[in-house]
Formats: structure tokens, sequence, C-alpha cells
């Protein structure tokens, strides 16, 4: 038998976002979330999926947008002066130019899939804010770590090698 999985990413975004995944959920179009720990609607996320157990619930890794869930100075290499994350493009750069601490994104990483767990909610799988695992530094963190967790899925995007590398110089 097939199944079919239709994720909804952004989960605790905002009141907008979280409107539409939602209604969604509601009408049967969305089967699977991928929730933003970092995010001003969390908790509203988390309270719906709590009476939606037929939701599967991923964790959507996020180092590109917003404050982290660590202390600014534990996450200083990944953070802009307003002690936000730099947008994805940025730290990628900073990250090649050596100036992104690999250890902070995995303290990031732990520290958002514990808040996450600590919900109760099951964990079925990962993904990232602007599929900034899918740079092969980070997804060999980001892999490592699920592997850990005991994790078997990690959700992914289809692109086009050239678009990447445009993207990035």
């Amino acid at each position: 038998m097939k199944r079919l999985i239709i994720n909804a990413d952004d989960f605790g975004m905002s009141k907008e976002v979280n409107d539409g995944i939602k209604r969604a959920i509601k009408a049967g179009a969305v089967n699977s979330v991928s929730v933003m720990v970092n995010m001003p609607y969390f908790e509203d996320a988390v309270r719906f999926l709590k009476l939606h157990p037929e939701v599967r619930v991923g964790l959507h890794f996020n180092i590109t947008e917003g404050a982290p869930i660590s202390s600014p100075h534990a996450a200083s290499t990944l953070l802009r002066e307003d002690n936000n994350f730099y947008y994805w493009m940025n730290l990628v750069v900073k990250f090649i130019l050596r100036h992104v601490s690999l250890k902070q994104i995995e303290n990031e990483l732990m520290l958002q899939h514990t808040k996450l767990a600590s919900t109760g909610l099951e964990i079925t799988h990962i993904d990232t804010h602007h599929h900034i695992h899918l740079f092969p530094p980070f997804f060999k963190l980001v892999l490592g770590f699920a592997r850990r967790k005991g994790i078997s899925t990690l959700r992914c995007r289809r692109f086009r090698l050239s678009s990447l590398t445009l993207a990035f110089f």
C-alpha cells in the first residue's frame, strides 16, 4: 500500500501561517507538519497538535530566521548584531570563510530538538528552514544528530545544482 505524506512546514512561525496549516489539517489536506520551536507561535502549534495526534510532527530546525533558543553568546557565530540569525546565504558565506562554528549549530539543534521533545509530541522527522541542511557540512551534522536520536527521516526537496551554485556565488 502506498502512502502519501503532505507536509506543511513553518508551523509556529506566525498566526497567519498557523491558521492556514490548521485549516489544511482540518480539511484533510495535510497529514504532517514541521514545527519551528524558536518562533512566536510555537506554543499555539503544540496546543493544536495535541488535539490532532494523527498528524506526524517534525522539527523544522531553524538557524536562518529569528532568534536562537540558546543564549546570544552560545550562538555568537550564527547571529547578526541584533542577535537574530543570519539569512541562509550569509550563513553559508560566513561558514565558507570559517566564521561559523559547527559546534554552535549542533548546540542549537540539540536545544530546538529538546524543546520540541519536551512537549510530549513524537518527532518523526527533521528538516530545516530554507533547506539549510542541504549544504553538505550542515547535512552531515543534521544527519548524525537524527541518527543519534533515532529519527530515520530527513525531508529534502529537489533542486538543480546550477541554481544552487548561482545562489552561493
